[in-house]
């Protein structure tokens, strides 16, 4: 969350973050707190931000070992560009994990 805040997500969240505490609310005065704090921002959320705000599309895998990966791509002037696909994580909750941690530093190295 704080990686995606330095990069300038600001979307409204379900939860957000107050110092190291993970805090689910939602109601009018939430972009008040959020301005305070670190907004906590769903998967798809950020998975959208990237793809919106950076052209960073995703593809997750599963392969025939049952074992997760993921392949980003973007354009470029040059043309379509795909990172290698990352394979052998065990779920793909960390292959997803996997995916967000490349897109930061993918968005970081290109800001």
């Amino acid at each position: 969350a704080v990686a995606l805040k330095e990069l300038g997500f600001d979307e409204p969240c379900f939860g957000y973050y107050e110092n190291d505490t993970f805090i689910f609310w939602y109601d009018s005065r939430q972009e008040y707190e959020l301005l305070l704090n670190c907004s906590a921002p769903l998967y798809q959320q950020a998975f959208r931000w990237f793809r919106e705000k950076h052209g960073l599309y995703i593809e997750m895998f599963v392969d025939d070992d049952k074992t997760f990966g993921f392949m980003i791509t973007y354009f470029t002037s040059e043309g379509r560009a795909d990172t290698p696909i990352k394979y052998n994580h065990v779920t793909y909750e960390e292959a997803e994990q996997a995916c967000l941690d490349k897109l930061i530093e993918i968005a970081k190295t290109n800001k």
